[in-house]
C-alpha cells in the first residue's frame, strides 16, 4: 500500500449515492453522501467495523497520514457563516423536504433562507447568506437534472465561501462530466487545499487523474489518501470502517500500480 502525504452549518444532503457495485478494479466517480454529519458513507453497509476494535499495532504510516490530513487547517470550517437556531431548523426542514423528493417545497424553504440574508458583495470571508444552502439549491437542480443551473448555484456558494469544498468538489464534478478536464482537477485540488481531510475531494482526483487524465502515479497519490481517509476515520466521531469498500479501494491501487511499468515503457517508446 502506498504511503503518501485526501457539514456545512447542518450539512446539506448529496444528490449522487455511492455507487460502487462495478468492477472492481474500475472505481467511477462517486459523491459520498453529506447529509447530517461529515463522512457518513451511504450504500452497503455489510462487513461493517467500528474503529475502536483497532489495536495499537493497526497503527501505521496510513493512519499517520489520515491523521496528518485529518489535522490540516479547515478554512471552511473557520470562515464559514453559521445557522443561527431558527435558520438551522428552516435548513433542516429544507433538507428532509430534499430527501422526499419534494424538490419545490425544498426549494422554497432555501430561498427563503436566502431572501432573509441578502447577499453581501462576494468576497473571501462568508457573507450575509450562507453558501450551504446555495450547495442544496444546486443539489436540488442536480437532482432535477439541470446541471447548468446546479453549476451556477455552486458557483454562488463559492462566492460566498471560496473554501466551501462541498460546492468545489460538486463543480469538479460537473466539469469532469462535460469533459473540462484541467478545470476539473483546480475544482478538486482547490477543495483539498479548503481542507485535505476532505477524502471525496481526493478519491475524485485520482479519478480524473487515472481514467481521464491518464496520469496513474498521481492518481495513485490521491487514491492512496482516499484510503487511509476511509480506512483510519476519526474515531472521536465514532465513525465506522466499510471493510468491503477498504477491500475494493486497495484492488483499484494494486491495479493502477500493475499498470505504472507499462505506460512508462510506453511513453519512453514514442
Amino acid at each position: 500500500m502506498l504511503k503518501h502525504i485526501n457539514p456545512f452549518c447542518c450539512l446539506v444532503a448529496v444528490v449522487i449515492g455511492l455507487s460502487l457495485s462495478g468492477c472492481t478494479s474500475t472505481p467511477s466517480e462517486i459523491q459520498v453522501n453529506e447529509h447530517q454529519s461529515l463522512g457518513e458513507t451511504s450504500g452497503v453497509n455489510q462487513d461493517v467495523v467500528n474503529t475502536t476494535d483497532n489495536t495499537a499495532s493497526a497503527v501505521s504510516q496510513d493512519a499517520h497520514l489520515a491523521q496528518q490530513l485529518r489535522s490540516s487547517e479547515n478554512y471552511y470550517t473557520a470562515t464559514k457563516r453559521v445557522f443561527s437556531e431558527e435558520e438551522a431548523a428552516r435548513f433542516n426542514l429544507a433538507l428532509v423536504h430534499f430527501g422526499d423528493g419534494e424538490f419545490d417545497k425544498a426549494t422554497q424553504v432555501a430561498e427563503g433562507l436566502i431572501e432573509a440574508n441578502p447577499t453581501a458583495t462576494p468576497s473571501p470571508q462568508p457573507s450575509s447568506s450562507p453558501s450551504a444552502v446555495w450547495v442544496l439549491l444546486g443539489d436540488i437542480a442536480r437532482a432535477l437534472d439541470d446541471n447548468n443551473l446546479a453549476i451556477a448555484h455552486y458557483t454562488q456558494a463559492v462566492d460566498r465561501n471560496q473554501y466551501n469544498y462541498y460546492a468545489l468538489n460538486r463543480l469538479g464534478t460537473l466539469a469532469r462530466e462535460n469533459g473540462e478536464f484541467q478545470q476539473a482537477q483546480q475544482y478538486y485540488l482547490n477543495a483539498i487545499k479548503a481542507w485535505p481531510g476532505y477524502q471525496n475531494a481526493h478519491y475524485n482526483l485520482g479519478i480524473l487523474l487515472d481514467l481521464y487524465v491518464g496520469d496513474k502515479v498521481s492518481a495513485l497519490e490521491y487514491y492512496g489518501n482516499y484510503y487511509a481517509l476511509l480506512r483510519y476515520p476519526d474515531t472521536q466521531a465514532d465513525q465506522q470502517v466499510d471493510m468491503r469498500l477498504v477491500k475494493q479501494v486497495e484492488r483499484w491501487i494494486a491495479d493502477v500500480n500493475r499498470q505504472i511499468p507499462a505506460t512508462a515503457r510506453g511513453s519512453s517508446d514514442e
